[in-house]
């Protein structure tokens, strides 16, 4: 994963390394050309959703993180014709941040911390790794609206079913901007056919584009954090209080419920 992280952006990052597969040969036999090129900035909004059957059952802890998180940044560093070094920036809603380094082979898919980036104007049926393990394709392309203009989109679906072993359906939907190769969307969805029955989806969506010709999404701005700590810190340092405040409140209520009681 690059350099050593909080736990929380392992988890956020560590649900794109599917991407991430074993060498197995050097034959180009597919050209592939990088899309996206240093200096390149993409911000993504990051959203969870499960339910359960059982009530008892916790939430998942990656999910709990993913609420968390303000934005995951991207940043593209140095390009290659083969690789695409890459810097992470997460933002928490309690006014901290994770960095990290990361790296990907367009051709093998190899890689560490943000791996969402493929070839550029790859068509469909087209390996999205040509010399990586998987055998993943371009599934269809579709047009995107975005402020700055109409895009193409390329779309990857991975599967997972397994009906008898744990009873789960795992699918994971991905989409590319076809003409930089860089990640605009992911979808994971889970469910589970063996009681309990749960439902777990996450997904990242891309919501800011910085110096790429032709293409913008502007308008997505950090929240105020040093006003969050403020507001976190006049929390905990009047906590108790506002327990003693809290419980004054029902101690009256009870009060007033005995005393018109007694009085009917």
């Amino acid at each position: 994963m690059g350099v050593e992280l909080n736990i929380r952006l392992f988890v956020v990052s560590a649900l794109l390394c599917v991407l991430t597969l074993s060498f197995v040969g050097a034959s180009l036999a597919q050209p592939v050309v990088s899309g996206v090129k240093g200096g390149m900035v993409f911000d993504y909004y990051i959203s969870s959703y499960w339910s359960s059957s059982d009530f008892y059952y916790s939430v998942p802890a990656d999910l709990v993180v993913a609420n968390q998180t303000v934005c995951i940044e991207i940043r593209i560093g140095v390009v290659n014709a083969t690789d695409v070094e890459t810097s992470t920036i997460a933002y928490y809603t309690d006014g901290t941040t994770d960095f990290e380094r990361g790296n990907i082979n367009l051709y093998t898919g190899i890689g560490s911390g943000f791996v969402g980036v493929i070839g550029a104007n790859l068509n469909v049926g087209d390996r999205v790794h040509p010399d990586g393990e998987d055998t993943l394709t371009i599934l269809d392309t579709t047009m995107r609206n975005y402020e700055s203009g109409v895009r193409a989109t390329n779309h990857v679906r991975i599967l997972d079913d397994n009906p008898t072993d744990g009873g789960y359906r795992a699918t994971r939907d991905l989409y590319f901007d076809k003409a930089t190769g860089i990640l605009v969307e992911q979808v994971d969805q889970v469910e589970t056919t063996v009681a309990p029955i749960t439902t777990t989806r996450f997904t990242w969506k891309i919501v800011s584009v910085v110096n790429v010709d032709g293409w913008e999404i502007p308008g997505f701005t950090l929240p105020d954090f040093s006003t969050i700590a403020k507001q976190d810190s006049w929390v905990a340092s009047n906590f108790y209080l506002i327990i003693c405040i809290s419980l004054l409140l029902v101690t009256m209520v009870i009060i007033l419920v005995i005393y018109k009681k007694k009085n009917r």
